[in-house]
């Protein structure tokens, strides 16, 4: 294989890993938005295939060039490779994304006080807020 061919697909795959990686990553979605159906039913459908399709992306460009390899086997083996790396890149990118979820969860949970609703009934801390009470 040629170096520049070489140094050429390492390049690209190493700019579709950090970009699904950071695609991931990416704001702007919060969990409830991934509820199906009624709140109590605590139903969630976080699609798993935009992980996917970059990497299947990667696949698709290494074997439209595939003609420039000396064998079919580097183009599988360079695919393979470019799949799993990119594919790794974007499930962290997600499982990032989660934990920070988590913490601005268990955060909201320390600061803000939880409603009669939501605490036991033999609780024996009752905190009312009133504000009209100066």
């Amino acid at each position: 294989m040629d170096l520049l061919l070489l140094l050429t697909v390492v390049f690209g795959i190493a700019v579709a890993t950090l970009f699904n990686y950071y695609l991931n990553l990416a704001p702007g979605s919060e969990p409830k938005d991934f509820q199906v159906g009624p709140n109590e039913l605590g139903i969630t459908c976080d699609c798993y295939l935009n992980m996917l399709i970059l990497s299947g992306i990667v696949v698709l460009a290494l074997s439209l060039t595939s003609y420039m390899f000396d064998s079919p086997t580097e183009v599988i083996i360079l695919g393979a490779v470019g799949f799993i790396l990119v594919t790794l890149a974007g499930y962290f990118g997600r499982r990032k994304r989660y934990r920070g979820w988590e913490e601005m969860e268990d955060m909201l949970d320390r600061v803000i006080p939880k409603s009669r609703i939501r605490r036991p009934v033999d609780d024996p801390v009752d905190l009312y807020f009133e504000d009209d009470d100066y």
